[in-house]
Order: C-alpha cells, then structure tokens, then sequence
C-alpha cells in the first residue's frame, strides 16, 4: 500500500492511497467463494454453480463491496501510520477501478490542531463577593408574598402592578387582523405581558372605561405582517383589581415546608437559598470568565468539520421544545456559528489543559456528582444505580467532573480580585 498526503491549506488534509491489484483480486476471490456456497441461481443447484456464473452475477457488486471496504480500512490504516488526527470522516474520491490494476483513491479531511497553549496561568478573574442584608431577605419576602398574591376589585383608575380584564380588538387602519382580538384578558399591568404602547396605554383607566390606543410594532416583529407596522386598539375595560398580598403567618409559611420556627425559621430558609443562588451565579460567571480568558489568550484554529457538527446541535436545540421538525423548519445557520466556534475553540483548549496537567476525574467525585444529579429525583437511590449501569451516562459525569478538575486548575493559577456586590446587583433583579 502507498500513501502519500498533501496539505491543502490549514486544517484541509489530502490522503492519496493505492492498493495492489493483487490484494484488491484476492479479496474479490474469496469473497465470491463464499457467495457461491450458499447462491441461488436459476439451472443450478446451489453450492455446484461455477465460478464464472457467479462472477458474471455477483462480480460487480462484490468488487463495490470490497473497494468499499477497503477505502475504509486502508484509511484507518494510514492515518495512523502518517501520525494523522483525522477531526472527521473522509470525502473519498475513487480515481481507478478497473479489474486487474492498481486501486487508487483520495481522502480529503481536516485534522485537530496541534495546539500550544501560551497562558494558562495568570487568567485575570474578578470573583463578585455579597453579603447578605436584612433588607435584601425583606426583599425576596416581599417577592415571594407578591408572586400568592390575590386581586380584589377596585373602583378607582389602573395604576401599574394592578390587574386589569379587557377586551380587545386590535385594527390596521379600518381593518381586524388574525391575532389581535380577544375577550376578558385578565393582565397585570407592567409585567410585559403586551407591548409597552398598550400595557402603559391602560393606566388610568376604570372598569367600563373605554379607549382605542396606538400600538407601534417592533421591526422584529415574530408576525412578519405586524413588523414595523403602527396599529389601533379598541379596549374595553371590564374591571381593576388590586394586589393583595398575604401576611407573613403560619399558613404562609407552611408553603415553603416549614413546619416550626415560626418567622425566624423562615427568613434562615430564604437567606439559606439566596446564599445558594448567589454561590451558583458566582461560580458560574467566574467559569465563563476563565473560559472566555482562556480563548482570548490561546487562539486556535478550528476545524470547520467540527463547527458545522457543533452549529446543527445548537438550530436542532433552539427548537428542540417544537419535537420533530424538518430540515427547512429550523432556524438559518449564520447566527449560531460565533457561539458554536466558542465552544469547539473551548473544548479543544480543556482538552489540552487537562492532557497537560495530567489531570483525571477521581472516583469518589464522579460518585459524589452521580448522587447530586440523582438526588433530585423522587428515588434518589434507583436513579443513582439507573445512571451507574449506564455506561454511556457514566461517561458523562466523568467528563463533567473533569472539566470541574481543568477549571479548577486554572483557578489555581489565575489571578482572582475580589468585587463587593449587591445581591439584587449579582441577580440582575431590580
């Protein structure tokens, strides 16, 4: 077998391998010996059909079958000889098939890149620090009695946080458009249920008021007919109601699995929680911010094989909530490419972060993140078990504790400030 490879550009390899005739025949051979055993042709008995009969019949789909074949296992075969990466499956391009001569091929795919890593060390992170106030736990109280909050009816005019129910009929000029028109809508106003014109259109109005407001369509519009476009809607208000929010008592707190303590105990509970949203949110920006350092200081080249795999996950995600869509149902390419180069150009870099600090997932984390996920569920002891006899999930949390281990050893080694925050700051929360 000769092989010889051609650098295309970049990534691009080019493989040109010939196979002697004599090994290509040779399998033909056997192969049509086989076939012969056990062929069914009409005027012979099987197993006593001669060797040129099953040629004539079978000899062309055999030679396909076997060059077939033979491109793939000779593919493999080189690569590893010539030290090849392949980042992906080969174009092949058959150049001869002729009976008798030489088979020649090319494979055309791109390889990972060999990359050096030049700073891993010194990763600029600011990690946002919060403590907890009084006032930040009177907040999320007041948040959680407003989300069991009642409406009670009033008779004064809308003000923002009130609930109206209206109906409406939305025009463009003298005519209704599909979409636009519906009875007793109960709406909180502010909450952005509707676009801002209409929402800020029903302050001040009072149950039976009636009013035909301006409503200008964003350019973006998800209705394309509707996009840009200013319309008139004639509301109707059937009533205005007012929060009315809970007091702070037992039944309210037994809510939230609180059995005993009283207040206190409930205020421990939701500063416990808000400490963990914030442990989470923190945690999670510094993890991109070292991720984004990482890309920034050690730029790659990726393979584009590599990128489109990464580009159909996200359209395929982006719609996943539909099910099953068609090719022509998912959303254009172009804007997930920059997100999908993010994440190859990341995962190729952990890979080398973790291959260059020797760096493995120990067994008893990989346990203890099977319990975590597992723990969720209402037989936290059966899911663990399920997910321990999966392999391929096994496999999973080995490599999600890994990229825990590389992230951590890149932590290490960063050079981490410290930036006191608000937690509404930290929540992006007003």
């Amino acid at each position: 077998m000769q092989v010889t490879v051609e650098e295309s550009g970049g990534l691009e390899r080019k493989l040109r391998v010939q196979v002697p005739a004599d090994r290509i025949e040779g399998e033909i051979d056997e192969r049509l010996r086989k076939v012969g055993r056990t062929a069914k042709i009409k005027g012979f008995r099987p197993g006593k059909i001669p060797p040129k009969v099953i040629r004539q019949h079978y000899g062309a789909s055999v030679r396909r079958e076997v060059l077939g074949e033979l491109m793939q296992s000779t593919f493999l075969q080189a690569v590893s000889e010539q030290s090849l990466n392949p980042a992906g499956g080969p174009q092949y391009a058959p150049e001869t098939i002729e009976s008798g001569k030489d088979f020649a091929y090319t494979a055309t795919f791109e390889v990972y890149p060999e990359i050096e890593l030049k700073k891993v060390d010194g990763l600029a992170v600011t990690r946002q620090v919060v403590d907890l106030t009084a006032t930040d736990i009177d907040g999320m109280i007041e948040k959680l009695r407003g989300q069991r909050s009642t409406f009670v009816d009033v008779e004064r005019a809308s003000a923002n946080g009130d609930r109206v129910v209206i109906d409406f009929t939305g025009r463009l000029g003298d005519e209704p458009f599909d979409g636009g028109s519906s009875t007793d809508y109960p709406l909180v106003i502010g909450e952005g249920t509707l676009l801002p014109d209409l929402e800020n259109g029903l302050v001040g109005l009072k149950g039976g008021d009636e009013k035909t407001i301006e409503v200008a369509f964003p350019d973006d519009y998800h209705a394309e007919q509707l996009a840009g476009q200013t319309a008139q809607f004639d509301v109707t208000v059937k009533s205005v109601g007012e929060a009315a929010l809970p007091d702070v008592d037992d039944e309210f707190i037994a809510q939230f699995g609180i059995e005993e303590g009283g207040v206190e105990a409930f205020r421990d509970a939701v500063r416990a929680n808000m400490e963990r949203e914030a442990a989470e949110k923190i945690n999670g920006d510094v993890r991109q911010q070292i991720f984004d350092a990482l890309i920034e200081h050690n730029p790659v080249d990726l393979p584009r094989v590599l990128v489109d795999r990464e580009v159909e996950t996200l359209r395929s995600d982006s719609v996943r909530h539909l099910g099953d869509v068609s090719e022509d149902q998912l959303p254009p390419r172009e804007p997930f490419v920059p997100e999908a180069e993010k994440r190859v150009a990341l995962g190729l870099l952990i890979g080398e972060v973790v291959s260059s600090k020797d760096i493995k997932p120990e067994s008893e984390q990989v346990d203890a993140r099977i319990d975590a996920i597992a723990a969720g569920q209402p037989d936290p002891g059966a899911a663990a078990a399920q997910i321990r006899a999966d392999s391929e999930m096994v496999h999973r949390v080995e490599m999600m504790v890994l990229e825990e281990n590389a992230v951590k050893a890149l932590l290490d080694g960063a050079d981490v400030s410290n930036q006191n925050v608000g937690f509404a700051e930290l929540m992006n929360v007003e």
